[in-house]
């Protein structure tokens, strides 16, 4: 496995959180991502255009597809109109909100079903 190009486990430098919410907002929709155990940290490619601290919630977006972001146990790439995750030979979905358990799993959130 080649080095990450970035971790974003001390971003930004100095500013206390908690958890972290990722926007990628482009393509077919805004895609989230809930990582409250700050899992994913490692960025292959470029750093996101815009991070920032309230209420201990730290939120990271990209403006376009630029990398791909690991954990120790799975990674994230956000495309135009899909998502992939669970590795290499993983899924391609195109669901809008995913969720990080704490060992670093990336998983599809779980949707509220009304009666």
């Amino acid at each position: 496995m080649t080095r990450p190009d970035y971790d974003l486990a001390l971003r930004p430098v100095g500013t206390a959180f908690t958890s972290t919410q990722f926007e990628f907002r482009f393509g077919v929709a805004t895609r989230t991502v809930d990582d409250q155990w700050n899992r994913l940290r490692y960025v292959y490619g470029e750093l996101p255009d815009s991070i920032s601290v309230e209420n201990g919630r730290r939120t990271i977006v990209y403006d376009s597809p630029k990398c791909i972001i690991k954990s120790t146990a799975d990674s994230i790439d956000v495309q135009d109109d899909t998502v992939h995750h669970k590795g290499y030979m993983g899924i391609w979905s195109d669901d809008l909100h995913f969720t990080v358990a704490s060992d670093g799993m990336v998983h599809l959130a779980a949707q509220d079903v009304e009666p």
